[in-house]
């Protein structure tokens, strides 16, 4: 099977695992904030907080030795597997002796209790880390999309199960603990490894000095992602800009997770298997820059043409605020099919030096942008982190040029001539809205999407003639039940090489 073929098909499961997974926690999200109500969910809320920063030092990017090193052993993954657990035990640890602490500094006595029980977490966090990552390796990502689906729909039914028998936030907490548990469960058959203590001490220093160096790249990008423009609106807007704004956050991050997510994901031990060839590696990066943009700007350019109907419709009125806000993010937002692949070619060759540097800098202009957005409101807040995105991709572009055989105006001329189809549908569903302005919201939606989607249809065609006639030739073969035929056609859809 070709490279480009089992990177497209593993890049579908990695989108659908990211789908089943999104609409689970949609889903148990709604369902149980009914039952529950605001107030114990902001309680479980600052627990995972809590959890959250412990497991900056265990989660999967500590484990990433396993699938960026060419030659990694079974010393490498017993090394990496030994020091997760003693660093997941320390910070169970920690949170414990801690929790009295927290549950006073929150003013939330009520916390102690639950986040005792939740040291557990980064534990399961810890063990699950290098099975995981084995299985990223292999480019196992059905599995993983299998994995994750079954622990979150068994997760769910045990949260919503005590909810209704009245376990308040202990249902919370029982169904992150469930879920944990059984991907940890699965993970370890489906690795097909056990864990051991047969490794070296230069292998303990293989992976304690990488795994450090991915520990500083994540530490830095919560601080720029997260924190800091958190901090500017929490302190200079409130706290009612704040909740808008992690709404209108929060959707686009879950579009960015189910459309170039997983692309990235997988570009990560696919850039990893081709650190010695230049020319193959820059063709993988132009396919999957044109592959996520295909999907990516299309959907988050529809999504902010449709916003002001679809905001109100879906959270009530009171969020109709939070339109502009998501609109002017999705500006920034439209970066991601070259800053997500970018990252993951730099991880790969080990350079996570260069993805500090970026973070560092981001924080930096973050700064310097967001003090003066601020006097603008939220909406500034929005301009100020989108014009940062993309002040930054051409130093994310360059350092990718000096492992690849890409220059950043190769980028650039891939991620326009991609995105062409997606401006003309935008185009065409902003135009269409103010012609059928006054129908009813429902109406208007339904109207916008369909233009959307055949406007877009048409001008994919228009830009990509060759493409559409090999997708006709596939859509053929399937009707005739010829899959293989099918698959042959994927690498000339995508315009890449196939493996030796």
């Amino acid at each position: 099977m070709s490279r480009a073929v089992k990177l497209t098909g593993q890049a579908i499961w990695a989108s659908l695992g990211q789908l089943a997974q999104a609409l689970l926690a949609t889903i148990s999200t709604i369902i149980l904030a009914r039952i529950l109500g605001a107030e114990t969910y902001g309680v479980f809320a600052l627990g995972l907080l809590i959890v959250g920063f412990a497991e900056i030092f265990v989660g999967g990017h500590a484990a990433d030795i396993v699938v960026q090193k060419p030659d990694a052993t079974t010393g490498h993954r017993n090394a990496a597997f030994a020091a997760l657990v003693v660093i997941s035990v320390l910070s169970a640890i920690v949170i414990g002796v801690s929790s009295g602490v927290a549950s006073a500094f929150f003013e939330a006595p009520q916390l102690k209790a639950p986040l005792l029980a939740m040291l557990v977490l980064p534990i399961l966090t810890g063990l699950a880390s290098v099975p995981n990552q084995i299985l990223v390796r292999r480019l196992q990502f059905n599995e993983l999309a299998r994995i994750g689906a079954v622990s979150g729909v068994l997760a769910v039914a045990v949260g919503v199960v005590l909810a209704i028998s009245g376990a308040g936030i202990w249902s919370l907490v029982i169904m992150e603990i469930v879920r944990r548990s059984v991907n940890l469960i699965m993970l370890i058959p489906a690795a097909r490894w056990s864990p051991g203590f047969g490794f070296v001490r230069q292998e303990v220093i293989d992976v304690l000095r990488f795994a450090s160096r991915r520990v500083e790249n994540n530490g830095l990008t919560y601080i720029s992602q997260n924190a800091l423009p958190r901090l500017f609106i929490g302190q200079w807007l409130g706290t009612e800009a704040l909740g808008l704004f992690a709404v209108a956050r929060r959707l686009l991050d879950q579009l960015h997770n189910i459309l170039s997510g997983p692309v990235a994901a997988v570009a990560f031990p696919a850039a990893s298997q081709l650190q010695h060839d230049r020319e193959r590696l820059a063709k993988l990066i132009d396919t999957s820059v044109r592959l996520t943009t295909w999907v990516f700007w299309p959907v988050v350019l529809g999504v902010a043409m449709i916003a002001p109907i679809l905001v109100p419709l879906a959270f009530g009125e009171g969020w109709a605020e939070a339109v502009p806000v998501l609109q002017v993010l999705a500006l920034g937002t439209l970066r991601a099919p070259v800053s997500s692949f970018n990252t993951a070619v730099l991880v790969a060759f080990g350079r996570m030096g260069s993805v500090s540097f970026i973070s560092v800098l981001s924080i930096v202009l973050g700064v310097a942008f967001l003090f003066v957005g601020v006097q603008y409101g939220l909406v500034g807040v929005a301009a100020a982190l989108s014009l940062r995105q993309w002040a930054l991709w051409p130093v994310g572009a360059m350092q990718v040029y000096r492992v690849s055989a890409l220059h950043p105006l190769g980028q650039l001329r891939t991620l326009f001539v991609a995105a062409m189809p997606s401006l003309i549908m935008a185009g065409a569903v902003w135009t269409a809205g103010r012609m059928i302005d006054g129908l009813a919201p429902v109406l208007m939606l339904c109207l916008q999407v369909a233009i959307g989607v055949v406007v877009y249809g048409v001008a994919w065609a228009a830009f990509n003639p060759r493409e559409t006639v090999l997708v006709f030739k596939a859509a053929f073969d399937v009707i005739r039940g010829d899959w293989a035929s099918a698959k042959s056609r994927i690498p000339l859809i995508l315009g890449t090489m196939s493996a030796p």
